[in-house]
């Protein structure tokens, strides 16, 4: 309680460069109190200060050295879903209104190399193997790009993997994939927009007879679990903010934080089981094919049905 009668002097501080240290010490606050940091913590804060300053600082790729095509596409895709205004088409001009340069113009920034340079800059790897275990591969394709030229491969060659159906009415024919092709676009996108660009694992994706898994390069939050972004409405926790706001407004995705919750609903109404693991380094997502519908466990954790009658309301109106 604090003393009226006597006199008090306010101390408070303010700054960016964080984490701050009192006497040798890191401290947290938690609550109405401060509690130290162990070493762990103290250098997963330090790795993301230094992670959120990486899309902005400059890369070695000249604005020449543009992907023109993509970058047109994207422009084009943008103008038409109404989230850029229509304007004629002025690569340099673009590039700086989306903040996808250096600070003098020549260069692109890490994010504008990531979405954009034709050095390809990122590795995909990608393979179908022959059992649900990492062994027997039948074909292996590692594929470099930009984000948006790896977003095209990763969904083309896991429609050319999975089984299709045919549904034929009239004179019409309507094939029909075994995993809905928006779910998939969902966490591929996913795995690109939120992944660590300056860690040692690269973005995967391992077709099994039982299951295609993809791989996302950057850790989930320690707090969450996939289920929390389904069942609650808690915001996306945005790793990539440039790249992130470049997706959206060419309608790569609609909304950041509602993948997960789209992606459970198109499966749900498709039968197709869900699931994911965590590693220290990244995440995986499943998509459990028709032969592993008999919800068989594999050491992996299943988005289950149990809460399908609670959510089933709230998923319609997304």
């Amino acid at each position: 309680m604090i003393d009226e009668s006597k006199g008090y002097i306010k101390v408070s501080f303010e700054g960016t460069n964080i984490p701050y240290s009192a006497f040798g010490r890191y401290y947290m606050r938690v609550a109405d109190e401060s509690r130290e940091l162990n070493p762990d913590e103290l250098a997963q804060i330090i790795m993301s200060v230094n992670y959120k300053s990486w899309e902005r600082k400059a890369s070695s790729v000249t604005v020449d050295r543009i992907d023109e095509k993509t970058l047109k596409e994207f422009f084009n895709d943008a103008i038409g879903c109404d989230r850029l205004p229509k304007t004629k088409y002025n690569k340099k001009q673009l590039l700086e209104k989306l903040n996808l340069l250096s600070e003098d113009k020549k260069y692109l920034n890490n994010a504008g190399r990531y979405l954009f340079s034709s050095d390809e800059p990122i590795e995909l790897k990608m393979g179908v193997f022959a059992t649900d275990e990492k062994n027997t591969l039948i074909d292996i394709n590692p594929v470099k790009g930009n984000i948006f030229q790896l977003l095209k491969e990763a969904e083309n060659y896991i429609k050319k993997n999975i089984h299709w159906s045919v549904d034929v009415n009239g004179l019409y024919r309507n094939e029909i994939p075994e995993i809905p092709v928006e779910a998939l676009r969902e966490i591929i996108v996913n795995s690109f927009a939120h992944a660590d660009y300056l860690g040692w694992s690269k973005n995967e994706i391992d077709i099994h007879p039982g299951r295609v898994a993809i791989y996302n390069p950057g850790a989930f939050p320690d707090e969450f679990v996939p289920e929390d972004f389904v069942e609650r409405d808690i915001s996306s926790k945005i790793r990539n903010e440039i790249i992130c706001d470049v997706l959206y407004k060419c309608r790569a995705v609609e909304t950041w934080g509602t993948g997960l919750k789209k992606t459970y609903r198109l499966c749900k109404e498709a039968e197709v089981r869900v699931g994911y693991q965590k590693e220290v380094d990244g995440f995986w997502f499943f998509f459990y094919r028709n032969s592993a519908k008999d919800g068989t466990n594999d050491g992996t954790n299943s988005i289950s049905d149990k809460n399908n009658d609670q959510l089933n309301n709230d998923l319609w109106h997304l």
